[in-house]
């Protein structure tokens, strides 16, 4: 999607696609009545651009690969009391905003349009999301059991052990999330019959 540029200046079909969606009240219409005219309209301004061999429904399915990457840098955002300008204004630490755009590489980008929207919501991502809080969950219980017995010993010793739980806990959720996310939104192409080849092609496990 972003090497596909027909001429040597032109634009390829991830920047195609950015453009029509950040133009004021494209984004909307994906999620109206007028979606596949929106979907028409998008494959129209590839064509324009000289790019022939996209169909409508592997727009479909990258435009749902967007919207679960924007999400999903969202919620991360979200569960840590920070905001989306912190990322756009580069008012965040370095840290959080590598992991921030490793979750969604259009995060900047999108932001400013898609923060006010109220229909950027998916309720398949939303049920990800509690499979993701009950594995979290699982795998911080796993960490209490096997230092218990150092927490019982000594005081020192639980809180050194929490702390590095919490560590190893904030690293595999964010291993586990990217994960679930490719899951999805791998589920998602094939559902809108986008090839294998191409599925593994985007999203590689």
């Amino acid at each position: 999607w972003n090497v596909d540029n027909a001429t040597e200046n032109g634009p390829s079909s991830l920047q195609v696609l950015l453009m029509w969606l950040l133009t004021p009240g494209n984004y909307e219409r994906l999620h109206s009545k007028q979606r596949n005219k929106a979907i028409s309209s998008i494959l129209s301004a590839l064509k324009k651009n000289g790019i022939h061999h996209r169909s409508e429904s592997s727009i479909r399915s990258k435009v749902s690969v967007i919207e679960n990457q924007y999400l999903a840098a969202k919620r991360w955002l979200d569960d840590r009391a920070m905001r989306g300008d912190n990322i756009v204004n580069g008012s965040a630490d370095a840290d959080s905003e590598a992991q921030v755009l490793a979750l969604c590489p259009h995060f900047i980008e999108l932001f400013p349009e898609l923060r006010h929207s109220l229909v950027v919501r998916d309720p398949n991502v939303q049920l990800i999301h509690s499979d993701l809080q009950r594995q979290v969950a699982e795998i911080k219980l796993e960490h209490v059991k096997k230092e218990s017995k150092a927490v019982l010993e000594n005081d020192d010793k639980m809180r050194a052990a929490m702390l590095e739980c919490d560590i190893e806990v904030k690293r595999e959720r964010g291993q586990v999330q990217l994960l679930l996310e490719k899951v999805l939104a791998r589920q998602t192409m094939k559902k809108e019959g986008v090839p294998n080849e191409e599925i593994d092609s985007i999203l590689p496990l």
